[in-house]
């Protein structure tokens, strides 16, 4: 019996150091505006995050998956040399590599990204503007 819970405590151990993230936030804040609606997000402190921001000012046209998350791909490549996380909150804007998109995160189905995300803002309030279908989101940063 022991043993047992030994193991399974190793094992809940092990999945939060892979799927927590340390987030830490910068002084940059961006402005999200869905069909006449804003919200803002606090830039998280990475190299990709860095990097997303001299992207902006962009408008993208937002599909969604999973019920969970808005994304849509970036007009060009970010560096994925950031630790990346298994797990997402709501509020989350995160880089996904593999289709060089980013995902904006409104709900949560606690399923794994088996591929990782990055991190890269977290929403301050207002994640249902992202509920609606057919959306486009101009993205900038504020003065």
């Amino acid at each position: 019996m022991n043993n047992k819970f030994l193991i399974l405590l190793l094992m809940l151990v092990t999945l939060s150091t892979v799927t927590s993230a340390n987030i830490e936030t910068n002084n940059t804040t961006i402005k999200l505006t869905v069909n006449n609606q804003e919200t803002t997000a606090h830039m998280i402190k990475n190299p990709t995050s860095d990097e997303f921001l001299q992207l902006l000012p962009l408008e993208l046209k937002l599909n969604d998956l999973f019920n969970r998350e808005k994304y849509a791909e970036l007009p060009q490549t970010i560096t994925d040399e950031t630790d990346k996380v298994n797990t997402y909150e709501i509020g989350y804007i995160a880089y996904y590599q593999p289709t060089n998109s980013i995902a904006i995160y409104y709900d949560n189905d606690n399923e794994e990204i088996r591929e990782g995300i990055i991190p890269i803002a977290i929403i301050d309030n207002n994640t249902n503007i992202f509920k609606k279908d057919n959306i486009k989101v101009k993205i900038d940063v504020m003065e």
